[in-house]
């Protein structure tokens, strides 16, 4: 079933100078600036344990929905490095800084990232929980023999990235974060939270 949004399994919503502050910083959409004003992350779990989960499903949708994994959208202000949004796209944390901007995780180790350059710029996708860690960006690409990259601009090392080949990105499920909220995140009594291709529902990514 969808999961509706806004909801109350995540932290308090950002003020907007807040939300400025971070979209500086960090160069992510002004979709997911939105989201932050309305909705600090989101737990399964926590909507799994409430009394009031059925309020935030909708009735009309799939009830096993087949897709990726999703366990958590990451809040700001948790002081947790399990979770907190500041924390896991700040330095070593994440080696993809400025070119995937991590958003969640599913239960199997998934990465869910807005892509922050290149010709998917806005989008969302899943990354193979097998890419990591690594120290650095430089530490990645050496060790996925992509050397040729190091010293590439971020747009570059994002579209190659991207190669279906490589298997870095295990695909785009939405065109812009809007779309993933409003339609891609599901959640069924079987596999917990899922999401589904909502792909192509504006004709270009990121407008």
């Amino acid at each position: 079933m969808k999961v509706i949004f806004p909801n109350p399994f995540g932290g308090e919503p950002l003020p907007a100078d807040q939300v400025a502050r971070l979209a500086d910083t960090f160069r992510f959409s002004d979709d997911y600036a939105e989201f932050l004003r309305v909705q600090n992350g989101f737990d399964v779990r926590d909507m799994e344990s409430s009394d009031g989960r059925d309020t935030y499903l909708a009735a009309h949708s799939p009830q096993e929905p087949s897709g990726e994994s999703l366990a958590q959208l990451y809040a700001v202000g948790t002081g947790d490095s399990f979770n907190d949004l500041e924390i896991l796209n700040a330095g070593t944390c994440n080696v993809f800084e400025g070119i995937f901007f991590l958003i969640g995780s599913g239960a199997g180790g998934e990465d869910w990232v807005e892509v922050l350059a290149g010709k998917n710029r806005g989008r969302i996708a899943c990354l193979n929980p097998e890419v990591g860690p690594f120290d650095s960006l430089d530490d990645f690409l050496v060790s996925w023999e992509l050397d040729d990259l190091v010293g590439a601009s971020a747009a570059q090392v994002a579209d190659a990235l991207e190669d279906e080949d490589l298997d870095v990105v295990m695909g785009f499920y939405a065109d812009r974060f809007s779309d993933f909220v409003a339609e891609g995140i599901h959640w069924s009594q079987t596999h917990g939270g899922v999401v589904v291709d909502v792909t192509g529902r504006h004709d270009s990514a990121g407008s």
